[in-house]
């Protein structure tokens, strides 16, 4: 039970060891692999206070056009965001698995090349954490904040993409 605890959350803590006992493992990891039915209401209440992590491109553009919002407060706000989440959110998995593909298709924050597009970008993450690689990989390798980041961390050829094949675990999945 610990060993998954360090694994798929940032850590046990008191109130993991108590939801997580070794009668209820496989019950608490099928409620993680759920993660918009947990409830999460601490954590969404500490986030609010960040404007603009779901907000599309266009309004970041257009909020900081207005000056209603300093250029980097959004990428500021993300960076937060993580911590926050990391701590206080009841959806543990989730939030490991998108630090690890944020990891992987690191895209820099904060970065002037993606003030306006970074946010959006954690979010196509987000949406697609937990599904299939294939998904994730189209999505992030064509986002605007994966293309436009200055080098090829996260570009992938154009004409690749269409016939490529993904490793899975078990076996190759379809191209997307």
């Amino acid at each position: 039970m610990l060993h998954l605890l360090r694994r798929a959350t940032f850590g046990p803590t008191p109130q993991l060891l108590r939801d997580v006992t070794p009668e209820r493992v496989g019950a608490w990891l099928e409620e993680q692999l759920a993660p918009d039915e947990i409830p999460d209401a601490e954590c969404d209440a500490l986030l609010r206070r960040y404007p603009g992590l779901d907000w599309p491109i266009s309004r970041v553009r257009a909020e900081v056009g207005v000056r209603a919002l300093p250029a980097g407060a959004v990428m500021d706000g993300l960076g937060r965001a993580s911590l926050i989440r990391a701590a206080w959110s009841r959806r543990q998995l989730l939030e490991v698995m998108v630090g690890l593909w944020s990891d992987h298709f690191n895209v820099t924050c904060p970065s002037d090349l993606v003030w306006d597009s970074r946010a959006d970008y954690d979010a196509t993450i987000r949406g697609l954490a937990l599904g299939r690689f294939a998904d994730l990989l189209v999505a992030v390798t064509t986002h605007p904040a994966g293309t436009n980041t200055g080098n090829d961390t996260v570009k992938f050829d154009e004409h690749v993409a269409p016939k490529a094949r993904f490793v899975c675990p078990r076996k190759t999945c379809p191209s997307p």
